[in-house]
């Protein structure tokens, strides 16, 4: 009898290690994608003196790809089509709200030069940065930042370390 019990315990124990397991990478993106087409928003905003109005000027923002080692949004900025390439080794967020009236909005943070800003309407122009403040994350879930930060590092995870020679 107590050789069942023990037996019958250890097989709960190890499905709950089973269980406890980390996402796997499919998932990971799977998430991510979800969360970042709810949840991403144009920055930029002009005001009107005479309307008293705030106008965005970053639209149509959307998820074009994501992999374990980065992911791509497209905007529109005025007449041009722009597209960024953020990697997914992000440092953290960076809190902004600049001007009362506006909404709460964070954007991604990098510890380098590394964003990369693409003007497809204007040959293909070519910006780096350690960060890109025309693209936030809205709040519209409780945790969404820690979560999304939590889910963009262990993509990362997944990703090859390039091989630097020096």
């Amino acid at each position: 009898m107590k050789h069942i019990i023990s037996l019958c315990l250890a097989v709960f124990f190890m499905a709950g290690i089973q269980n406890a397991q980390a996402q796997t990478k499919e998932d990971t993106i799977a998430w991510l994608k979800e969360k970042l087409e709810k949840c991403l928003e144009g920055n930029g905003y002009s005001y009107g003196s005479e309307t008293k109005v705030f106008t965005k000027y970053n639209k149509n923002v959307k998820l074009e790809s994501i992999n374990e080692c980065e992911f791509i949004i497209s905007y529109d900025q005025g007449k041009d089509r722009i597209k960024v390439v953020f990697p997914t080794r992000i440092k953290s967020f960076i809190y902004d709200n600049w001007e009362e009236g506006l909404p709460k909005r964070d954007f991604f943070d990098y510890s380098a030069a590394v964003v990369k800003k693409i003007n497809l309407s204007n040959s293909n122009k070519i910006y780096y940065s350690s960060s890109n403040y025309d693209v936030y994350i809205a709040i519209r879930e409780e945790n969404i930042l820690e979560r999304i930060e939590k889910a963009l590092k262990h993509l990362a995870t997944f990703c090859p370390k390039k091989q630097e020679i020096f």
